[in-house]
């Protein structure tokens, strides 16, 4: 395989799943067909070509996985390996969608008027005192901070994709 940054590398995995799953769609309409009418494309031709595409795929997503295991980065202070920051990364991503999903209150404590009902089924009002343990500007401030870790991280990533060479 030609030498290819893992920027490169990316794309051309892109790219490959983009061709796998053309091809797949090809040979999924061309499985059955009426006698007097083939398909444009023949199922076995397409499934041939999944089959080099998917072996392409594995050769480059291994080679990528390779490199981001064995190349070192320099994150807060400490060498760590890529493979460690682009971890990081998805967790992070996942702790801002977490905390964006959280229900919160204008406050930490909020009080509201609420109907209920007694024993004989009469209405009344009843003032409900609620708490939150994470106020809308906290939750605010808690994604921004994730963010900006997360963006300095993506950062340091994309970097050393653009300059760092796939293992052969």
């Amino acid at each position: 395989m030609p030498t290819m940054t893992i920027s490169q590398g990316l794309r051309a995995v892109k790219k490959l799943k983009g061709q796998l799953a053309e091809t797949l769609e090809r040979a999924q309409r061309a499985v059955t067909y009426r006698k007097e009418q083939e398909p444009a494309f023949k199922f076995p031709a397409m499934i041939e070509m999944a089959n080099g595409y998917r072996n392409q795929l594995v050769e480059l997503e291994s080679r990528i996985a390779c490199t981001n295991a064995t190349t070192k980065v320099d994150c807060d202070g400490q060498t760590v390996a890529l493979a460690s920051v682009i971890r990081q990364l998805q967790e992070l991503k996942g702790q801002i969608a977490w905390y964006k999903g959280l229900t919160v209150r204008a406050r930490a404590e909020t009080v509201e008027d609420e109907t209920e009902y007694n024993d004989e089924g009469k209405r009344f009002s009843k003032k409900a005192i609620w708490a939150c343990d994470l106020p809308e500007s906290e939750q605010a401030a808690r994604v921004d901070q994730l963010q900006t870790k997360f963006d300095r991280l993506n950062d340091l990533v994309e970097k050393t994709n653009h300059v760092t060479e796939l293992v052969t």
